[in-house]
């Protein structure tokens, strides 16, 4: 078997990529990675599909589209090509055509897989150069410790089984075995960020700085990968901690690790979102300080997200619906958690003890059990003779 093949499948192997009766459904736009990938996988598992997707923006998308077809014809593998209007969708959604491109690829990987069968893996032609410029790009951007992580080799049903490839070995693989392969020409327009690290930046440090460059930027990805799944794992546990649905508990969240804090916070906010993107760290910082500072306050966030903090409560809300404040865990809703005192009533009101910290209620006027919680917006007190109410926020 050819070094470069038996790379790839000791990948697959390592990551558990395949299994058993996986179909394996390959996006095939014509290039030499993707080429490279399907050729490979007919060679390794005989269940391969593939799927082409025509973004409608080129010239030379139909001459990209009829060289995939030829290919799986000659290779025996089923293909679906689906068209789509990326560019119109960018318009109408106020996306960049590429960010639209990739939404609306990963949407038809989704549904072809689907319909091939419910273990169908996505494998995607990803490799070390990709992987470098990922983390590079994320590096430049001010990502965090996930960023850093770039691309992983498995990503639920989505696999990379060229991850460890450089671009070389992959166009080097497809000359022995005599296979050519389409050009983007997209890819070399330097207007692109993510071109001009593949094409300038990365070939410069390469050069200038260490030879070992891309290398050993996928070997930060990798490490990264390995701290990001253990402080996930570490931040699931501090956010049960201190978490009641929409609501963190804030004398718990200022009581982890400053890491976690963060963490925690991200995870709250990215949650209510529904989004990940242009969440920052500033926004992170902001509810650090509204939890740490003494009394109520309230923080306007991205995606229509707002945090109130009333108390020693943070609760997060979307679109300006303030929902029913949660009860809070730390005091009991069950009956024999608590021991109340009755007291005898003479009847004479000199009898009953006076205290400005202390308050007496008729119980014969209680009919149900008591509902401890903290104070919400209107709640009033009776606290004159003459039957007069205080608002509560005027009290306390």
């Amino acid at each position: 078997m050819n070094r470069t093949l038996e790379k790839v499948q000791s990948t697959i192997e390592t990551y558990a990529m395949l299994r058993g009766n996986d179909d394996a459904l390959v996006g095939v736009s014509g290039g030499a990675d993707s080429v490279c990938l399907l050729l490979m996988l007919t060679k390794l598992t005989g269940r391969v599909h593939a799927v082409h997707v025509n973004h409608g923006l080129r010239e030379s998308a139909g001459k990209d589209e009829a060289y995939v077809r030829n290919l799986c014809a000659r290779l025996h593998v089923p293909l679906k090509v689906r068209h789509i209007q990326a560019g119109t969708y960018a318009r109408e959604h106020g996306l960049g055509v590429e960010e639209a491109g990739h939404i609306l690829r990963r949407r038809i990987f989704e549904e072809e897989a689907d319909a091939i069968s419910d273990s169908c893996r996505i494998a995607l032609a990803h490799h070390s150069e990709d992987q470098a410029e990922t983390v590079l790009f994320h590096l430049c951007r001010g990502s965090g410790i996930r960023g850093l992580a770039g691309i992983r080799p498995v990503d639920g049903r989505l696999i990379r089984p060229l991850l460890y490839l450089t671009r070389d070995e992959i166009e080097e693989y497809l000359r022995l075995e005599g296979i050519s392969w389409c050009t983007d020409e997209t890819n070399l327009d330097p207007s692109c960020a993510r071109n001009r690290l593949r094409l300038s930046v990365l070939p410069e440090l390469a050069e200038t700085i260490n030879a070992g460059t891309t290398r050993h930027l996928c070997e930060i990805a990798e490490d990264a990968a390995e701290v990001e799944d253990y402080l996930e794992e570490e931040t699931g546990k501090a956010l049960a901690s201190c978490r009641q649905k929409n609501t963190l508990l804030v004398g718990k969240l200022l009581s982890l690790p400053s890491l976690l804090e963060k963490r925690v916070l991200q995870e709250m906010l990215g949650e209510c979102a529904g989004h990940r993107k242009d969440l920052t760290r500033a926004h992170v910082e902001a509810l650090l300080r509204l939890a740490a500072k003494p009394g109520n306050g309230q923080l306007d966030l991205p995606y229509g997200v707002t945090c109130r903090k009333s108390y020693d409560v943070l609760i997060f809300e979307k679109d300006g619906e303030k929902s029913r404040e949660e009860k809070l865990p730390f005091l009991p809703t069950c009956k024999a958690d608590y021991h109340p005192e009755i007291f005898p009533f003479s009847g004479c009101m000199a009898d009953v003890p006076r205290g400005t910290c202390t308050k007496w209620f008729d119980y014969d006027r209680i009919s149900a059990f008591l509902e401890y919680r903290t104070r919400r917006e209107k709640d009033a007190m009776t606290v004159y003779a003459d039957g007069r109410r205080k608002k509560l926020s005027r009290i306390l």
